[in-house]
Parts: C-alpha cells; structure tokens; sequence
C-alpha cells in the first residue's frame, strides 16, 4: 500500500511538472516564440498578451503552439505552417526591401541610437543594425543618409586666368635691414615697393628683385594677366630670362600651392624643355632609357615608342605583362583592376563585390550598405548608395564654390572651385616583364 501511494505521489508531480501553467510566460513576460506563453497568450513583439495588433490574429490555441502571422520568432521552425521568419516575426512571405523599412507609426517604436532586434522596434525611416558595442542587440539607425552622390568635385583652382592672380599663402621675405616679414597680401608687397608705382618695379633698378616678381606674377593682373587656365590647373604664360622667383623668371607654384616648372628653357618659356622630348618611332627608342626601367636602356628592337614619346619594354601577348595589363600594339596597356569578380573578392575581402567595367565595385540598395552612419561610435566613410547602385565615394563632392576649399602646401586653407568631374581617359603603359619571341 505504502509503494502505491509513493508511485501516485511521482504520477501527480510529473503530471505537475508537465502542465502548460508552468514555466510559461505571463501576459507582459517577454517571449521569443508562441510556445513560450502559457495558455491562450500569443507572443507579439517579444512579450506574451491575449491580443493581437490589429490586424493580426490571435496566436495560442491549444493544439498549436508555434507563432502564427505577426508574432515574434527566432527561426522559421518557430512559426506556424506556411509561415517564414524575417527580421524576427512570422509573415506570410519573405518582405520586399525597402529602404524605409521601420515601425508604423507606434509611440513606443525606438529612435536612432535606441537599441532594438528587429526593424519593427524602430520608428519610420530607420532600420535596426548590428550594434558595434553589443552583438546580442541592434541599434536603430537611418536607411537613408539624405546625400546625393553628385559628378562634381572641388577639384579647380581656377575657371578664367584671373582666377590665378592671387597671391599664395605663406609667402614671406626679408628686404634690407628690416627681417624676415609676411606677405599676405599684394599690399604687403607695394610697402616694399614703390607704391606710386609698384607696377613699373621691373624697371626701378632699387626695387627688390623677388617682391617685385611676385607683385607682378601675382598682383598686377589689371592690364595682363601672366597665367593661364587650362582645364581647371593654372599654369604660367609669360616669357622669362631667367630661373625662380627674380625679375622675369619663373614662380615655384600656383595660387594653392601647386608646384610649378621654375625653369626658363631655351624658348624663354618656364618649362623643362625647349623642344618635344622623347622618342618619335620605335627605332629612335635604341639606346633611349627605358621609361619605368631605373638605370636600363633599350637595345636593338627590344622597345616600343608610346604616346607621349616614352620607350616601353615589348610585349608580344597578354603573357609578358604583369597582372592587370594586356598586350595591345605590343604594350603592355592597362586594362582595370579586374577582368571578373573574383578578383574584387579577393581584393576587397567581400563576397558581394563585382567588376563593372574593370573596376571593382561594391553593391548596394541603401546608405547602410557602405558605410556606417556614425552612430553608437561609428565612424561615416564618405560612401554613399549612388544611383547606379554601387557604393561611391563622395570625398571632395560640392554643390558650388562655396563648399570648396583644399589643403596648400603650407597646411592652410586656400578656395577651389566646383566643377564637373570628367572620367580619365589616360592610358597607362607598363614595360613587359618577359618576352615570348
């Protein structure tokens, strides 16, 4: 008798122990998963209630204990029949992106940099991404970063020639007895000069030779102007007698800063040269060094002359040059950083990069794709989701002059202008690393 009573005892303690009432959630516990809410609750955005959204069915009937449409999930074995998990709800079927995907219009829905696990905790507009700080949770964050990656650059330092007329920052000298002194301005160079007549200093034997260049390189633009602007780079258009910065020579650099020929050649040109250098055929390559050879020149028929006059090593197939060039012409021409996507892969470390067009490109359907946004300690990388889909690199981008200014060689700021980027259309020669013939 006394077994029995004991075997009654462990029957109804594990009956006990299978009951749903127990270790099951509450209305206002948290859940994952239908099955872990007692009786009829439901789990709904991670907590057990007796009521769905509207709109929603009401999950927890007794002979079905996975999640039905709109409530919570890990994985889709958690759902009901038919039923699939994204972004952790069951739904009818997977959703269609959106770069605006978040919560409706919900008072509790977090804002950017609240945390969250899924898009639907977060407010119109945003989206829930990893969080750099917390693997278990996300961050609510813009899908959108409201930057228009545009085809203009700060890229010019002039539009006209008289664009070039402006003194360099950081120019300095020291006349007489008088140090070192700071030309900031054109009229710091007139106190050195004369002022009733800086203008006419090239011809005042007192006047001090390098102020009087730069007054007249620089400053004294009214009736001639000594610069030319050639696709947004200015370069210089007098005639000189003599090298660097003295009466009739040649400036060292630009108004930002930009090295210049300080050479006055045989043309009485500032430039290297009088005459076009470099080869004219093939054969006038004989004995000519090697262009990207240190210390080697071409024998007999072993180099071509390129465009632009420079000796190349000869390639005879696509064999003798090094990766990333082909043999065209027999030179070793350029033809992108990748011929398909692998190569991208391999470069980038991203399985989702492409070759388009012989450039290694990654993919992308919203801003959070390239880059973050700078929340929760991150760090924007200037990329952005261009029109074409691929991430682009807005570094430089403008809308118009005024967003314009660049770094002169004296570390301070100097104004560029914004204009139109061009694509390049120069063609890269490499000399052959072995020949076939």
């Amino acid at each position: 008798m006394k077994k029995l009573l004991v075997s009654l005892g462990l029957c109804a303690a594990l009956a006990a122990c299978n009951s749903n009432s127990i270790n099951r959630g509450k209305a206002g516990e948290s859940c994952t998963s239908h099955n872990d809410c007692a009786g009829s609750l439901g789990c709904y955005n991670g907590i057990c209630s007796a009521t769905a959204a509207v709109g929603e069915e009401d999950g927890g009937t007794a002979t079905a204990a996975l999640s039905q449409e709109g409530e919570s999930c890990t994985r889709r074995a958690d759902c009901d029949t038919g039923l699939v998990c994204f972004d952790q709800i069951c739904m009818a079927a997977a959703p269609a992106p959106s770069p605006d995907a978040g919560a409706t219009s919900n008072a509790s829905a977090g804002i950017r940099g609240e945390t969250c696990t899924t898009n639907g905790d977060c407010s119109v507009g945003l989206v829930c991404i990893p969080n750099p700080t917390a693997q278990s949770i996300g961050v609510c964050d813009v899908a959108k970063y409201n930057i228009t990656a545009g085809g203009m650059t700060c890229s010019a330092e002039c539009k006209q020639d008289i664009d070039c007329c402006e003194l360099p920052i950081g120019e300095s000298g020291a006349v007489g007895d008088s140090g070192a002194v700071n030309y900031n301005s054109c009229a710091d160079l007139r106190k050195v000069l004369n002022p009733a007549d800086p203008s006419g200093c090239e011809l005042d034997p007192a006047s001090p030779s390098r102020e009087c260049f730069l007054y007249k390189t620089y400053c004294d633009c009214a009736t001639s102007i000594p610069w030319k602007c050639n696709a947004g780079s200015c370069s210089y258009n007098k005639l000189c007698t003599g090298n660097g910065e003295i009466i009739k020579g040649c400036p060292t650099q630009t108004r930002t800063g930009v090295p210049t020929v300080s050479i006055c050649n045989l043309a009485n040109a500032c430039a290297a040269t009088s005459v076009k250098s470099g080869c004219a055929s093939d054969d006038a390559c004989t004995g000519t060094v090697i262009a990207d050879v240190a210390g080697e020149k071409c024998v007999l028929g072993e180099c071509v002359c390129a465009t632009g006059g420079a000796c190349y090593r000869r390639c005879n197939v696509d064999l003798d040059c090094a990766k990333n060039y082909t043999c065209k012409a027999n030179l070793c021409t350029f033809s992108g950083e990748c011929t398909k996507a692998l190569d991208c892969i391999q470069k980038s470390g991203d399985v989702t990069s492409v070759c388009d067009k012989n450039t290694c490109k990654k993919p992308c359907t919203i801003d959070q794709d390239c880059s973050p946004s700078g929340v929760a300690g991150t760090k924007f990388k200037n990329l952005v989701c261009g029109a074409d889909s691929f991430c682009t690199d807005i570094t430089g981008q403008c809308s118009s002059d005024n967003d314009c200014a660049a770094t002169a060689a004296n570390g301070q700021l100097v104004k560029k202008f914004c204009v139109a980027t061009t694509a390049a259309t120069t063609v890269t020669y490499a000399s052959a690393i072995t020949a076939t013939k």
